[in-house]
């Protein structure tokens, strides 16, 4: 699609495979992962750097945790908690289960 103003082509706001992360953005998700004491990674084969050090940054913390959900078994043997299926299904489950917390 093409902006009404400008008459550019619209791009939705995510680095595809092939692209450049846009700059500070590791930095930042380093930043959240290291703060987190549980990070959920959604479709990704965890093969493509940098994104595939997450699973790492997360286990060299002693309490932080890896919840895996992908159609197929890439990053099950990475995941303390891996989910296989549609994140369309599973998502809105995942969720409600997490507000019970």
């Amino acid at each position: 699609p093409r902006c009404p103003d400008c008459g550019g082509v619209l791009k939705a706001d995510v680095t595809l495979f092939g692209e450049a992360l846009p700059v500070g953005a590791m930095r930042r998700g380093t930043a959240a992962v290291v703060a987190s004491s549980v990070v959920v990674v959604v479709g990704s084969s965890l093969e493509v750097a940098p994104a595939n050090l997450i699973p790492s940054i997360v286990k060299y913390r002693p309490f932080g945790k890896l919840v895996v959900l992908n159609l197929d078994e890439s990053g099950k043997d990475q995941a303390d908690i891996f989910l296989q299926g549609s994140a369309t299904d599973i998502l809105p489950k995942l969720v409600d289960r997490a507000k019970e917390l």
